[in-house]
Protein backbone atom coordinates (compact mmCIF):
# COMPACT_ATOMS: atom_id res chain seq x y z
CA UNK A 1 0.00 0.00 0.00
CA UNK A 2 1.37 3.38 -1.10
CA UNK A 3 1.32 6.54 1.08
CA UNK A 4 -1.26 8.32 -0.90
CA UNK A 5 -3.65 5.54 -0.33
CA UNK A 6 -3.37 5.47 3.37
CA UNK A 7 -3.39 9.37 3.47
CA UNK A 8 -6.87 9.30 1.43
CA UNK A 9 -8.61 6.18 2.80
CA UNK A 10 -7.48 7.89 6.54
CA UNK A 11 -9.29 11.18 5.20
CA UNK A 12 -12.21 9.13 3.89
CA UNK A 13 -12.62 7.34 7.47
CA UNK A 14 -12.57 11.09 9.46
CA UNK A 15 -14.83 12.39 6.26
CA UNK A 16 -17.58 9.17 7.81
CA UNK A 17 -16.32 9.61 10.85
CA UNK A 18 -17.22 13.46 11.01
CA UNK A 19 -20.45 12.86 8.91
CA UNK A 20 -21.31 10.28 11.47
CA UNK A 21 -20.78 12.29 14.70
CA UNK A 22 -22.90 14.93 12.72
CA UNK A 23 -25.95 12.60 11.78
CA UNK A 24 -25.85 11.40 15.50
CA UNK A 25 -26.61 15.02 17.19
CA UNK A 26 -29.46 15.49 14.63
CA UNK A 27 -32.90 14.99 15.92
CA UNK A 28 -34.88 11.60 15.19
CA UNK A 29 -37.41 13.51 13.01
CA UNK A 30 -34.81 15.05 10.40
CA UNK A 31 -33.71 11.68 9.36
CA UNK A 32 -37.41 10.33 9.56
CA UNK A 33 -38.37 12.84 7.29
CA UNK A 34 -35.72 12.64 5.08
CA UNK A 35 -36.01 8.92 4.31
CA UNK A 36 -39.53 9.50 3.84
CA UNK A 37 -38.72 11.86 0.99
CA UNK A 38 -36.14 9.47 -0.50
CA UNK A 39 -38.64 6.37 -0.29
CA UNK A 40 -40.90 8.63 -1.79
CA UNK A 41 -38.94 9.48 -4.41
CA UNK A 42 -37.74 5.87 -5.14
CA UNK A 43 -41.49 4.65 -5.44
CA UNK A 44 -42.78 7.73 -7.13
CA UNK A 45 -40.23 9.76 -9.05
CA UNK A 46 -42.39 12.92 -10.12
CA UNK A 47 -42.84 13.42 -6.63
CA UNK A 48 -38.90 14.99 -7.17
CA UNK A 49 -39.94 17.49 -9.51
CA UNK A 50 -39.38 20.96 -7.79
CA UNK A 51 -43.47 22.12 -8.87
CA UNK A 52 -44.34 19.31 -7.19
CA UNK A 53 -42.07 19.44 -3.85
CA UNK A 54 -42.86 23.54 -4.07
CA UNK A 55 -46.09 22.36 -4.18
CA UNK A 56 -46.41 20.18 -1.20
CA UNK A 57 -43.95 22.24 1.00
CA UNK A 58 -46.54 24.93 0.60
CA UNK A 59 -49.32 23.04 1.80
CA UNK A 60 -46.91 21.71 4.85
CA UNK A 61 -46.26 25.84 5.97
CA UNK A 62 -49.34 26.68 7.69
CA UNK A 63 -48.88 23.06 9.67
CA UNK A 64 -45.13 24.20 10.20
CA UNK A 65 -46.07 27.40 11.90
CA UNK A 66 -48.68 26.00 14.37
CA UNK A 67 -45.99 23.09 15.12
CA UNK A 68 -43.44 25.99 16.13
CA UNK A 69 -46.07 28.02 18.07
CA UNK A 70 -47.18 25.00 19.81
CA UNK A 71 -43.35 24.54 20.42
CA UNK A 72 -42.69 27.70 22.04
CA UNK A 73 -45.82 27.38 24.28
CA UNK A 74 -44.31 24.25 25.53
CA UNK A 75 -41.50 25.36 25.97
CA UNK A 76 -42.61 27.78 28.36
CA UNK A 77 -44.31 25.33 30.47
CA UNK A 78 -47.70 26.03 29.15
CA UNK A 79 -50.66 24.38 26.63
CA UNK A 80 -52.54 26.32 24.10
CA UNK A 81 -55.09 23.87 22.80
CA UNK A 82 -57.09 26.27 20.99
CA UNK A 83 -55.51 26.64 17.81
CA UNK A 84 -57.46 23.99 16.13
CA UNK A 85 -60.57 26.66 17.05
CA UNK A 86 -58.69 29.49 15.65
CA UNK A 87 -57.87 28.09 13.05
CA UNK A 88 -60.90 26.98 11.77
CA UNK A 89 -62.91 30.21 12.81
CA UNK A 90 -60.14 31.97 10.30
CA UNK A 91 -60.33 29.89 7.56
CA UNK A 92 -64.31 30.33 7.53
CA UNK A 93 -64.05 33.89 7.32
CA UNK A 94 -61.47 34.53 5.12
CA UNK A 95 -63.55 31.71 2.49
CA UNK A 96 -67.08 31.82 3.22
CA UNK A 97 -67.95 35.27 2.33
CA UNK A 98 -70.13 36.09 5.07
CA UNK A 99 -67.80 39.06 6.11
CA UNK A 100 -68.66 41.48 3.17
CA UNK A 101 -65.15 43.24 3.78
CA UNK A 102 -62.11 43.68 1.39
CA UNK A 103 -59.01 41.41 2.11
CA UNK A 104 -57.12 43.76 3.84
CA UNK A 105 -59.91 44.51 6.51
CA UNK A 106 -60.45 40.87 6.67
CA UNK A 107 -57.01 39.91 6.93
CA UNK A 108 -56.49 42.61 10.27
CA UNK A 109 -59.84 41.26 11.17
CA UNK A 110 -58.72 37.82 11.61
CA UNK A 111 -55.42 39.08 13.14
CA UNK A 112 -57.64 40.79 15.64
CA UNK A 113 -59.71 37.70 16.56
CA UNK A 114 -56.08 35.72 17.33
CA UNK A 115 -54.81 37.94 18.83
CA UNK A 116 -57.95 38.53 21.46
CA UNK A 117 -58.01 34.62 21.72
CA UNK A 118 -54.23 34.74 22.62
CA UNK A 119 -54.89 37.36 25.37
CA UNK A 120 -57.57 35.40 26.88
CA UNK A 121 -55.67 32.38 27.01
CA UNK A 122 -52.57 34.27 28.34
CA UNK A 123 -54.51 35.93 31.21
CA UNK A 124 -56.90 33.44 32.86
Amino acid sequence: MTPSNVNSSGAGSQRALRMKSILAKLPWFYIAAAALILIAGLIRPNLMQPYLLLLILRQAAPLGLAVLGQSICIRLLSLDLSFGGVAMVVAYLMTSGTVDLSVGPLIVLCLGFGIAVGAVNAFS
